[in-house]
């Protein structure tokens, strides 16, 4: 922290003085002189340091106070994004003044957040910059691709079997660049991260192979059995799903070929020769990366280079570990990717390390906030400096940093002959207040001369008192008025912030049109029912029932509940996909899938013509059955468990012991359930308006004529029909959950259909009486587990009913076709913390807040009273 210089007089006044310069670089600005030799020897050397000491005396020691360097300007703003707006603004001021850009330097402790920000909003300013570039070699697409290369190679390596090819490692190398396939096309890896999700791959080239190999035959089961509602333009889009899966598959097997142990190699020489042939066959060849920035072709360059001089250090270490190798590509890569401009043609923009030895008109340190500069120095707590210590100056202290970062701060701001340090009061990234640095204190005290002055009081001290710490339109006037605007947006903002403080019609033409449209957005979103809160009869929406179509009832239900939630799912066609990493416990979704696929295993071979069939609805499912049961389980619960589908082991065996229970109590259930209702099996998933499997027979869709005559076409898959011996099927469909206390059997008595929740019944109905040619059907939810009790809710398909059922599915179509989309949140619910319709729904986050006050300004506006009173019970059955 002291400058010590021992020397005789003939060192002379310039050697001194030079020497003097180096010691404002001091933390303490302090200097100890010992001067040696006979004085009289040279009276000329001893004129020259009594000039600059005061005495004459050989071998005297002097201790001199330096007079540090200090600022000329405090610059204090709102937050870091103000910094440097702030800056650009000041060195347009300092222009218009005659300071060249060439002599003007910003010094930033960071490279983020200013490096980038700073070259963004020079560039918008028409300022030439210079300096190096933010980004690192790291952050180029060959440096990215390289160190996600060696993850990959030590993945592939790693015993932990969780470890090896897993998902994440796999996408990230695929993501870090545009890359080759082993055909040495460039591969189209868009859909492989949704694909890999879907499929259920988490790690392990056994893994990798395996599930995609299922999705690929989930998929094409799907298309091959899907139903007329699919258009051409669905089963295009399989197909292509179905070749990306097949791209995905054949490239993960290329990769582990690639980064096999014995392709990686051992010493130096060898992994850096890998890594070559490695990025060699992924990326493009050289005459083909035309197309790149230049700044991506140097930095290319550079990193061959690298692997080049690492690949000779055999030599120094024979024996080379993993760690090593990875440990010296990061730091190598860890420069700067490149330079922007040359020094000496526009605004130095650098790190405080660049400020040594410099010379500038005008200096801008930017950051000066506790954490930023200086930063905090955090012990090793591995390697205390209590313990370096001891090592003799062997090792470097923590702290020793703060000293070398103390000199970057003072040679920076002797850089400048006139220096303004700029600190940020707050952080809009996070929310948080910052603290002035201690330098930036210490200097305010050195200006001053008030050593009272401290972090809580310095705004209040005479070279800051008088400058606006107020908000960005603020700072933006004042630009105007001094005429330090750097940019036409800010001109513009400042205009329309201008007229509307003037009360001036913000529809004026002089508003920019993008403001005018976001202001026009803000203000009819709670007026009323528009195109932004959704009313979307202006555009030309393509109907899901266009030329003649089928459409599930599961889908008409979904609009019913929520419009918009309908919209996304089925108009954009949005989705949800689950990070198969973070499954914990197997979904709702999948619990259903699996129970239904059980059922249909073991009830299926009960049906007519099968094995097991029965025809009498007092037969009681014997030991044998139970057995067979379990066997159908244990073969799915292996599938799902191979799909990854599963979630974490203990949670699992939870719930496939549950399953089984379920499963025994459903045996028991059925023997009741089918003496009630005089019945046995005979059909599963029975298929209608769906396309049929190959070889079978097309199904007809259930028609539904509506009011006006339109024809409503419904497809979709019946779980369970049951035939009474009078002839009149039983329709029984699966629900693995519990009953719903606004889902009972009143609730369906007072309304079929639930004001259009619950139209699954009603079309299974339909299309049994027309399947089977009967005039009459029953129909019910069975609530086929523990939770549910057991419990059937449902009833006879009357003709009642029926017209209830046509009317709802009227509004429902209409409100389709004309594009009425607003978001039905439903109840407030405190269980959830939210909207009741929003509990579960994946669109949550991206709904606005405020959804319910759209809904109610959409129901105000008069055109949802069909759809409200569709959400209401039937008159008849209220008074009955």
């Amino acid at each position: 922290e002291t400058l010590i210089f021992v020397g005789p007089f003939t060192q002379g006044l310039a050697t001194i003085e030079f020497l003097r310069d180096a010691a404002r670089a001091c933390p303490s600005g302090r200097a100890v002189w010992t001067l040696t030799g006979d004085p009289a020897v040279d009276s000329t050397a001893q004129a020259q340091a009594g000039a600059i000491f005061g005495t004459a005396a050989a071998g005297a020691t002097l201790t001199e106070r330096i007079t540090l360097p200090l600022p000329a300007q405090f610059l204090p703003v709102a937050d870091p994004d103000e910094e440097v707006r702030a800056v650009v603004r000041s060195i347009v001021a300092a222009a218009d003044r005659g300071v060249r850009f060439d002599r003007v330097a910003v010094f930033v402790p960071s490279r983020a957040p200013y490096l980038r920000s700073l070259r963004e909003q020079l560039d918008a300013a028409g300022i030439p910059s210079a300096g190096p570039e933010h980004r690192r070699l790291a952050d180029s697409m060959t440096g990215r691709l390289l160190l996600r290369v060696i993850a990959l190679a030590e993945a592939a390596l790693s015993v932990d079997e969780r470890k090896r090819f897993d998902r994440d490692t796999v996408l990230a190398l695929v993501e870090a660049a545009p890359l080759r396939g082993s055909d040495g096309r460039l591969v189209r890896s868009g859909p492989w991260e949704n694909i890999s999700r879907k499929a259920g791959v988490v790690s392990g080239l056994d893994e990798w192979e395996a599930r995609l190999g299922m999705h690929i035959t989930s998929l094409e089961r799907r298309r091959d059995d899907g139903g007329a509602e699919f258009s051409q333009g669905s089963i295009d889009g399989m197909n292509r799903e179905i070749q990306a899966t097949n791209a995905l598959a054949a490239f993960v097997t290329w990769l582990a070929e690639l980064t096999s142990p014995a392709s990686v190699g051992r010493s130096w020489s060898e992994r850096s020769a890998w890594a070559r042939s490695m990025l060699s066959a992924l990326l493009p060849a050289q005459n083909r990366r035309s197309s790149w920035p230049e700044i991506e072709v140097e930095a290319a360059e550079r990193v061959d280079k690298i692997l080049h001089r690492v690949g000779v250090l055999d030599a120094v270490e024979p024996t080379l570990t993993s760690a090593a190798f990875q440990r010296a590509i990061h730091l190598e890569l860890d420069a700067p990717a490149g330079r922007r401009g040359r020094f000496g043609t526009g605004v130095l923009v650098a790190p405080l390390a660049s400020a040594h030895g410099l010379d500038f008109d005008e200096v801008y340190i930017v950051g000066m906030a506790e954490g930023t500069c200086p930063r905090p120095i955090r012990e090793d707590t591995l390697l205390p400096d209590g313990e370096r210590q001891l090592t003799g100056g062997g090792l470097a202290q923590r702290a020793d940093r703060n000293i070398e970062e103390r000199q970057r701060y003072l040679h920076a701001l002797a850089s400048g002959a006139r220096a303004t340090l700029v600190s940020p009061r707050g952080d809009h990234r996070n929310g948080r207040e910052r603290t002035a640095s201690r330098w930036w204190i210490e200097a305010l005290r050195a200006v001053t001369g008030d050593e009272t002055i401290s972090s809580e009081t310095w705004t209040g001290a005479t070279p800051v008192a008088d400058l606006a710490l107020g908000s960005y339109s603020e700072a933006l006037t004042s630009a105007v008025v001094d005429g330090t605007v750097t940019s036409p947006a800010d001109l513009q903002l400042h205009q329309v912030h201008a007229s509307a403080r003037l009360g001036a019609d913000l529809d004026d033409e002089r508003v920019v049109p993008q403001l005018r449209r976001g202001i026009a957005q803000t203000e009819q979103r709670l007026e009323g029912f528009n195109r932004f809160t959704g009313d979307l009869t202006e555009l030309d929406l393509v109907s899901p029932l266009a030329d003649g179509r089928t459409i599930s009832p599961s889908r008409l239900e979904k609009w019913a509940t929520c419009p918009r939630k309908f919209y996304f799912e089925q108009m954009l066609r949005l989705s949800e996909i689950e990070r198969p990493e973070e499954i914990i416990e197997m979904s709702a979704l999948d619990r259903g899938s699996l129970w239904h696929e059980i059922l249909e295993d073991f009830i299926g071979e009960s049906t007519p013509g099968q094995l097991h069939a029965f025809d009498d609805p007092d037969y009681r499912w014997t030991d044998d059955d139970r057995a067979r049961l379990f066997a159908h389980a244990a073969r799915r619960f292996s599938e799902y468990e191979n799909l990854g589908r599963t979630g974490r082991g203990i949670l699992w065996a939870i719930r496939a012991e549950e399953t089984t229970a379920d499963l025994d109590g459903f045996l028991e259930s059925d023997n009741e359930m089918r003496t009630d209702k005089r019945g046995t099996p005979h059909d599963v998933e029975m298929r209608f308006g769906l396309r049929a499997p190959e070889g079978e027979r097309s199904t007809v869709a259930a028609e539904i004529t509506l009011d006006d005559g339109r024809v409503i076409r419904l497809g979709g898959l019946i779980d369970r029909v049951d035939m009474r011996n009078d002839g009149v099927p039983v329709i029984l469909d699966y629900k693995t959950g519990k009953i719903r206390t606004k889902e009972g059997q009143r609730q369906l008595d007072a309304d079929p259909v639930l004001g259009g929740r619950k139209l699954q019944l009603g079309a299974y109905a339909q299309a049994a009486k027309q399947h089977f040619e009967t005039s009459t059907a029953e129909a019910y939810y069975w609530h086929t587990s523990a939770k549910g009790e057991f419990k059937r809710i449902g009833y006879p398909w009357t003709q009642d009913r029926h017209e209830r059922f046509v009317e709802v599915v009227g509004t429902i179509v209409d409100g389709i076709e004309r594009g009425d989309f607003p978001p039905n949140p439903g109840d407030y619910s405190a269980h959830h913390g939210t909207f009741a319709n929003c509990a579960y729904c994946p669109f949550d986050d991206v709904c606005p807040v405020d959804r319910d006050e759209e809904y109610e300004q959409a129901v105000k506006s008069g055109r949802l009273v069909d759809y409200v009173l569709m959400q209401e019970p039937p008159e008849a059955d209220e008074e009955s």
